[in-house]
């Protein structure tokens, strides 16, 4: 019931009941099954249809006969619906299309889902579906109203990387699923089209298109999932007393993603306890957990995140259990031998820092008596990881985890030593 208290039912079709008038000729006309059939004239017509059981029984309205003028084709990302396409399109031969239609009134539809159209490239992701959909507008930008006479096409969508689910009867719509590629992309060059206007009454087939303003081309790019390159599922940092944003330099990480476009976006939830700033440079500020967030700057669907906590250091190891070296009074040394030695920081768990360089602890000798001397009372954060693995290597083929988590993103991850002569001890 509309604010005038009139109640409005639909009617059905077809039925001798109704009676359809155009009022252009010209335009086109209506069926007794309701049906408008335009045309080749651009214009407008007033319709109006009036029920012949009951005169005043009438409604109005106005129709517009328009050429087509532009094409526009949107991308979206429908992975996250697939399950529920599933289970609800395919099911009881359910129509796909209109099941993803459904399922986008479920699912929240931001910014991040709808690929811009505008763009003549679209960054996409492997093992990804998405929904393809071609709109038609008049020279007025005015949205046309796709019917089933109408034929789509598009081209170049190479098998090899991608599958066709399904498409409806005029091409407008259809779904795909990207496969995965075996390089880090994979650009297709493809072609939509308003291929032609078939006639409803008759076999014509309207040829007078403008081919150019109705063709879109799409460089569609297949990528890998964005991945953030870190050993572990967590970067731990020091805490150090002056690492306030401002105050202190604090300890840092740097990371890096790969996959996608190559170009990334880097965020943290919690700017209190880590910032992160260019490159993925991460800084520890205070105690406490946070997430550091990286996305495909060209496609925000295509992201990845790892866990970031600072805590208080509670003791320095050193990676050396025990080091053997030769004595002076070997004739071929005249000065001694000299060993690098490294250590690292743990919390309270045990768990070892991804980076400790800007602790500088300081280190003594006790009970040396002579046997030893001190190259340097400092630790240094030069000594390479190629360096270190090499040393342990030779020594007694260790496991060299530890050594790997790092300097595998950091070549100063490990603080190091210079000694002679035996094994180190801390003061």
């Amino acid at each position: 019931m509309d604010d005038e208290g009139i109640t409005q039912h639909p009617i059905k079709i077809p039925s001798k009941q109704y009676f359809w008038n155009v009022d252009n000729s010209k335009i086109g006309f209506i069926g007794e099954d309701g049906m408008f059939l335009s045309r080749v004239t651009e214009g407008a017509a007033e319709i109006v249809v009036v029920d012949q059981k009951m005169e005043n029984n009438t409604a109005e309205g106005v129709i517009n006969v328009v050429y087509p003028y532009r094409l526009e084709v949107k991308l979206r990302d429908v992975t996250n619906r697939q399950t529920f396409v599933e289970e609800h399109g395919a099911a009881e031969g359910a129509n796909l299309l209109e099941a993803f239609s459904f399922a986008s009134t479920l699912f929240s539809l931001d910014d991040e889902d709808n690929l811009s159209s505008a763009s003549d490239s679209h960054i996409l992701i492997e093992e990804h579906v998405y929904h393809v959909e071609m709109i038609l507008f008049d020279k007025d930008n005015n949205l046309i109203t796709l019917t089933d006479n109408l034929r789509f096409e598009s081209s170049h969508l190479d098998p090899n990387y991608v599958e066709v689910l399904k498409k409806n009867d005029n091409g407008s719509k259809f779904v795909f699923k990207t496969k995965t590629i075996s390089n880090e992309q994979k650009k297709l060059q493809t072609v939509h089209k308003l291929a032609e206007i078939r006639s409803k009454s008759t076999s014509e087939v309207f040829k007078a298109l403008d081919v150019a303003r109705l063709t879109v081309d799409k460089e569609l790019v297949i990528t890998k999932p964005v991945k953030i390159q870190h050993p572990t599922d967590l970067i731990l940092l020091p805490f150090l007393p002056n690492s306030v944003e401002g105050f202190g330099s604090g300890e840092i990480w740097n990371t890096h993603a790969i996959g996608g476009s190559g170009i990334y976006s880097w965020s943290i939830t919690d700017s209190e306890v880590a910032s992160v700033q260019g490159s993925a440079q991460v800084r520890s500020l205070s105690v406490g957990k946070t997430t550091l967030f990286v996305k495909d700057h060209k496609n925000f669907k295509n992201w990845d995140s790892i866990e970031v906590e600072v805590a208080v250091v509670h003791e320095l190891a050193w990676i050396e259990e025990q080091v053997e070296l030769r004595a002076m009074k070997d004739a071929n040394l005249q000065d001694g031998e000299q060993r690098v030695l490294s250590l690292y920081g743990r919390d309270i768990q045990g768990r070892k820092f991804s980076n400790c360089t800007a602790i500088s602890p300081s280190i003594s000798l006790k009970g040396n008596e002579g046997i030893l001397d001190l190259v340097q009372d400092e630790l240094t954060t030069q000594t390479k990881y190629d360096q270190v693995r090499d040393y342990v290597s030779s020594v007694d083929q260790r496991d060299l985890l530890n050594l790997k988590q790092r300097f595998d993103e950091d070549k100063n991850a490990i603080l190091s030593s210079e000694i002679q002569h035996t094994e180190p001890k801390l003061a």
